[in-house]
């Protein structure tokens, strides 16, 4: 059967509860399958939301890596626009307190570059590293002879 034949019926749409014409699409073992969603964008939206966070498919929970659950801190929790200690204005970091690394929003600041290297220990470790004198690179010095 092709589309333009295809016998249709009308049918609610559960994204948007907008009524529209189903269509016939295949026969399965079940019978006859029916279009259920009105557009392409509206049964996507639905799904994401379906299959989205726990319900999907590739949810590891707390055994989760270190890029992916700063990933899901940005989506479920937007940044501030500034840091939640000094309040400067700016791109902010999400900065785990506990180290511990849990989805709690309790274990977790926006902080500014500044003081998310300060909470972490880095800057410390940068200014020390800089103190120490650098290490001097021998001179090559090329002998000619002369013959």
């Amino acid at each position: 059967m092709t589309p333009r034949n295809s016998p249709s019926r009308p049918a609610i749409c559960p994204g948007c509860k907008h009524v529209f014409q189903s269509t016939y699409r295949h026969r399965n073992y079940q019978g006859v399958c029916w279009k259920t969603y009105c557009s392409a964008k509206c049964r996507a939206s639905i799904l994401s939301k379906k299959f989205c966070g726990k319900n999907s498919w590739a949810w590891k929970g707390d055994n989760v890596s270190y890029a992916a659950l700063h990933l899901w801190m940005r989506q479920n929790y937007p940044p501030p626009k500034e840091c939640q200690r000094c309040g400067i204005v700016g791109k902010v970091d999400a900065a785990n307190k506990s180290g511990k690394y849990l989805r709690e929003i309790s274990d977790w600041e926006w902080l500014c570059r500044k003081c998310h290297m300060i909470a972490d220990g880095r800057m410390q470790r940068l200014i020390a590293r800089n103190k120490q004198p650098k290490a001097k690179k021998p001179k090559i010095v090329a002998i000619l002879s002369q013959e």
